[in-house]
Protein backbone atom coordinates (compact mmCIF):
# COMPACT_ATOMS: atom_id res chain seq x y z
CA UNK A 1 0.00 0.00 0.00
CA UNK A 2 1.15 3.24 -0.65
CA UNK A 3 2.00 5.41 2.00
CA UNK A 4 0.72 9.09 2.68
CA UNK A 5 3.86 10.33 2.69
CA UNK A 6 4.52 8.39 -0.80
CA UNK A 7 7.93 10.11 -2.06
CA UNK A 8 9.28 11.10 -5.61
CA UNK A 9 12.32 12.46 -4.57
CA UNK A 10 14.10 12.07 -1.34
CA UNK A 11 17.32 14.45 -0.64
CA UNK A 12 16.85 14.39 3.06
CA UNK A 13 19.19 11.63 4.05
CA UNK A 14 16.15 9.46 5.38
CA UNK A 15 13.99 12.30 6.38
CA UNK A 16 16.22 14.35 8.65
CA UNK A 17 17.68 17.05 6.33
CA UNK A 18 17.72 19.05 3.94
CA UNK A 19 14.17 18.58 1.39
CA UNK A 20 11.98 15.69 -0.57
CA UNK A 21 9.28 15.82 -3.04
CA UNK A 22 6.95 14.05 -0.97
CA UNK A 23 2.88 13.49 -1.27
CA UNK A 24 0.97 15.51 1.59
CA UNK A 25 -0.33 13.13 3.84
CA UNK A 26 -3.60 15.24 4.38
CA UNK A 27 -4.06 15.92 1.15
CA UNK A 28 -4.01 12.81 -1.60
CA UNK A 29 -2.02 12.60 -4.54
CA UNK A 30 -0.66 16.07 -3.59
CA UNK A 31 2.56 16.62 -3.96
CA UNK A 32 5.06 19.11 -2.34
CA UNK A 33 8.52 20.10 -2.15
CA UNK A 34 9.52 19.33 1.64
CA UNK A 35 12.01 21.52 3.30
CA UNK A 36 14.38 21.49 6.57
CA UNK A 37 15.66 24.63 7.45
CA UNK A 38 18.54 25.68 9.29
CA UNK A 39 18.26 25.44 11.86
CA UNK A 40 15.75 22.74 12.21
CA UNK A 41 12.20 24.00 13.15
CA UNK A 42 10.71 21.33 11.63
CA UNK A 43 9.57 20.38 7.43
CA UNK A 44 7.63 23.16 5.48
CA UNK A 45 6.05 22.75 2.67
CA UNK A 46 5.38 24.36 -0.61
CA UNK A 47 2.39 25.08 -2.36
CA UNK A 48 2.08 21.53 -3.68
CA UNK A 49 1.07 20.20 -7.04
CA UNK A 50 -1.82 17.66 -7.59
CA UNK A 51 -1.40 14.79 -9.70
CA UNK A 52 -4.05 12.83 -10.66
CA UNK A 53 -4.45 9.12 -10.61
CA UNK A 54 -5.04 7.18 -13.66
CA UNK A 55 -5.01 9.85 -15.94
CA UNK A 56 -1.65 10.23 -18.12
CA UNK A 57 1.66 12.13 -18.06
CA UNK A 58 1.15 15.22 -15.63
CA UNK A 59 4.69 17.28 -15.19
CA UNK A 60 5.44 18.65 -11.97
CA UNK A 61 7.69 21.58 -11.55
CA UNK A 62 8.54 22.46 -8.52
CA UNK A 63 10.76 25.86 -7.38
CA UNK A 64 13.23 26.70 -4.39
CA UNK A 65 14.52 30.45 -4.91
CA UNK A 66 15.72 31.61 -1.06
CA UNK A 67 12.66 32.02 0.89
CA UNK A 68 10.27 31.54 -1.80
CA UNK A 69 8.49 28.59 -3.11
CA UNK A 70 6.39 27.77 -6.31
CA UNK A 71 4.77 24.69 -7.94
CA UNK A 72 3.30 23.89 -11.27
CA UNK A 73 1.65 21.23 -12.98
CA UNK A 74 2.21 20.61 -16.82
CA UNK A 75 3.01 24.53 -16.62
CA UNK A 76 -0.47 25.89 -14.76
CA UNK A 77 0.88 27.66 -11.43
CA UNK A 78 -0.39 26.35 -8.52
CA UNK A 79 0.56 28.87 -5.99
CA UNK A 80 3.46 30.64 -3.59
CA UNK A 81 4.99 29.50 -0.54
CA UNK A 82 7.17 30.82 1.77
CA UNK A 83 9.74 27.95 2.96
CA UNK A 84 13.19 28.58 4.89
CA UNK A 85 15.95 30.24 3.31
CA UNK A 86 18.68 28.65 4.21
CA UNK A 87 18.44 24.23 4.30
CA UNK A 88 19.93 21.19 6.15
CA UNK A 89 22.89 19.71 5.55
CA UNK A 90 25.02 18.34 4.58
CA UNK A 91 22.84 15.67 1.82
CA UNK A 92 24.42 12.40 2.21
CA UNK A 93 21.95 10.67 -0.11
CA UNK A 94 19.31 10.66 -2.69
CA UNK A 95 16.40 8.29 -3.74
CA UNK A 96 14.25 8.00 -6.05
CA UNK A 97 10.52 6.16 -5.15
CA UNK A 98 10.77 6.53 -1.80
CA UNK A 99 12.77 7.51 0.69
CA UNK A 100 16.66 6.36 1.76
CA UNK A 101 15.88 3.21 2.75
CA UNK A 102 12.51 2.65 2.12
CA UNK A 103 9.66 3.03 3.83
CA UNK A 104 7.56 5.42 2.05
CA UNK A 105 7.06 4.39 -1.19
CA UNK A 106 5.25 5.79 -4.29
CA UNK A 107 3.20 3.79 -7.02
CA UNK A 108 2.81 5.29 -10.02
CA UNK A 109 5.53 5.66 -13.30
CA UNK A 110 8.51 8.66 -13.65
CA UNK A 111 9.44 8.75 -17.44
CA UNK A 112 11.89 11.85 -16.49
CA UNK A 113 13.64 13.64 -13.36
CA UNK A 114 15.86 16.81 -13.52
CA UNK A 115 17.40 18.66 -10.43
CA UNK A 116 19.05 22.10 -11.11
CA UNK A 117 20.53 23.55 -8.20
CA UNK A 118 18.98 26.89 -8.97
CA UNK A 119 15.85 28.23 -9.79
CA UNK A 120 15.58 28.88 -13.35
CA UNK A 121 13.41 32.07 -14.90
CA UNK A 122 10.45 31.91 -16.36
CA UNK A 123 11.72 31.44 -20.01
CA UNK A 124 13.83 28.86 -19.23
CA UNK A 125 11.34 26.79 -17.09
CA UNK A 126 8.82 27.20 -20.02
CA UNK A 127 11.13 25.89 -22.12
CA UNK A 128 11.70 22.84 -20.24
CA UNK A 129 8.20 22.33 -19.52
CA UNK A 130 7.07 22.62 -22.97
CA UNK A 131 9.65 20.00 -24.23
CA UNK A 132 8.57 18.00 -21.52
CA UNK A 133 5.12 18.04 -22.43
CA UNK A 134 5.84 17.52 -26.36
CA UNK A 135 7.37 14.08 -25.32
CA UNK A 136 5.35 13.18 -23.20
CA UNK A 137 1.88 14.13 -24.06
CA UNK A 138 2.47 15.08 -27.49
CA UNK A 139 2.06 18.74 -29.69
CA UNK A 140 4.73 20.64 -30.57
CA UNK A 141 8.99 19.99 -31.18
CA UNK A 142 10.73 17.77 -28.98
CA UNK A 143 14.51 18.74 -28.50
CA UNK A 144 16.26 16.07 -25.35
CA UNK A 145 19.02 18.53 -25.72
CA UNK A 146 16.95 21.57 -24.01
CA UNK A 147 17.30 20.66 -20.39
CA UNK A 148 21.62 20.10 -20.65
CA UNK A 149 21.54 23.87 -22.51
CA UNK A 150 20.67 25.59 -19.24
CA UNK A 151 22.85 25.93 -16.58
CA UNK A 152 22.94 24.46 -13.15
CA UNK A 153 21.55 21.02 -14.16
CA UNK A 154 22.56 18.43 -11.52
CA UNK A 155 20.93 15.41 -12.34
CA UNK A 156 18.78 14.10 -15.59
CA UNK A 157 17.30 10.85 -15.98
CA UNK A 158 14.74 9.68 -18.69
CA UNK A 159 13.71 6.40 -19.11
CA UNK A 160 14.23 5.67 -22.66
CA UNK A 161 18.31 6.38 -21.77
CA UNK A 162 21.11 4.05 -19.84
CA UNK A 163 18.35 2.24 -18.36
CA UNK A 164 20.33 -1.59 -17.61
CA UNK A 165 17.35 -4.25 -17.19
CA UNK A 166 17.19 -7.93 -16.51
CA UNK A 167 14.58 -10.17 -18.35
CA UNK A 168 12.23 -9.68 -16.42
CA UNK A 169 12.58 -5.81 -17.37
CA UNK A 170 14.06 -4.89 -13.53
CA UNK A 171 16.08 -2.11 -13.55
CA UNK A 172 19.51 -2.19 -11.81
CA UNK A 173 20.70 0.99 -12.82
CA UNK A 174 19.66 4.40 -14.46
CA UNK A 175 22.39 6.18 -16.04
CA UNK A 176 22.29 10.22 -15.15
CA UNK A 177 22.41 11.92 -18.57
CA UNK A 178 23.72 15.37 -17.09
CA UNK A 179 27.53 14.36 -17.56
CA UNK A 180 27.93 14.63 -13.83
CA UNK A 181 27.76 10.44 -12.53
CA UNK A 182 24.91 10.66 -10.62
CA UNK A 183 23.65 7.06 -11.81
CA UNK A 184 20.68 5.40 -9.87
CA UNK A 185 21.22 2.25 -8.92
CA UNK A 186 19.67 -1.03 -6.92
CA UNK A 187 21.35 -3.89 -6.05
CA UNK A 188 18.59 -5.75 -4.52
CA UNK A 189 16.12 -7.37 -7.29
CA UNK A 190 13.02 -7.56 -4.84
CA UNK A 191 13.42 -3.43 -4.49
CA UNK A 192 14.44 -3.19 -8.12
CA UNK A 193 11.73 -1.14 -10.13
CA UNK A 194 10.40 -2.38 -13.62
CA UNK A 195 11.08 -0.64 -17.16
CA UNK A 196 7.78 -0.23 -18.89
CA UNK A 197 7.81 0.30 -22.70
CA UNK A 198 5.40 1.86 -24.63
CA UNK A 199 3.50 4.42 -21.96
CA UNK A 200 3.61 7.91 -22.26
CA UNK A 201 3.41 9.24 -25.47
CA UNK A 202 4.62 5.76 -26.42
CA UNK A 203 7.47 6.15 -24.84
CA UNK A 204 9.23 3.80 -21.50
CA UNK A 205 8.64 4.94 -18.23
CA UNK A 206 9.98 2.99 -14.83
CA UNK A 207 7.43 1.40 -12.74
CA UNK A 208 7.15 2.02 -8.91
CA UNK A 209 4.98 -0.17 -7.14
CA UNK A 210 5.57 0.83 -3.68
CA UNK A 211 8.09 -1.36 -2.44
CA UNK A 212 11.00 -0.14 -4.94
CA UNK A 213 13.17 2.60 -5.44
CA UNK A 214 16.55 3.62 -6.60
CA UNK A 215 19.78 4.88 -4.71
CA UNK A 216 22.12 7.85 -6.00
CA UNK A 217 25.23 9.83 -4.52
CA UNK A 218 24.40 12.90 -2.81
CA UNK A 219 23.18 16.17 -5.47
CA UNK A 220 25.14 19.12 -4.95
CA UNK A 221 23.45 21.13 -1.83
CA UNK A 222 22.00 24.38 -2.40
CA UNK A 223 19.59 26.73 -0.73
CA UNK A 224 17.61 27.26 -4.07
CA UNK A 225 16.69 24.39 -6.28
CA UNK A 226 14.35 23.43 -9.37
CA UNK A 227 12.35 19.87 -9.76
CA UNK A 228 11.13 18.47 -12.71
CA UNK A 229 9.36 15.18 -12.51
CA UNK A 230 7.35 13.71 -15.40
CA UNK A 231 5.08 11.32 -13.23
CA UNK A 232 2.04 9.08 -14.36
CA UNK A 233 0.21 7.84 -10.87
CA UNK A 234 -1.40 4.29 -10.70
CA UNK A 235 -5.40 4.50 -11.05
CA UNK A 236 -5.67 3.37 -6.83
CA UNK A 237 -2.06 4.68 -6.18
CA UNK A 238 -3.31 3.21 -2.24
CA UNK A 239 -3.12 -0.55 -3.63
CA UNK A 240 -0.47 -2.48 -4.94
Amino acid sequence: TQSTWSTLVDLSSGQSQDFALQQNAAQTNQYKSWVMGNPPAGWQGSPGAAAVPGTGAQILSLVKNGAGAADYVTGVAQGTATMPATVQTPITALALGNVVGGGYGYNGQIAEILIYNRALSDIERTQVEADLTARYIGGGTTDTSIPTTIGGLQLFLRADAGVTTDTNGKISAWLDQSGNGLDAVQATTAAQPSLVTGQSNSLPVVRFDCASWLDLPAVVQTNAAEIFAVVKLAANPDAN
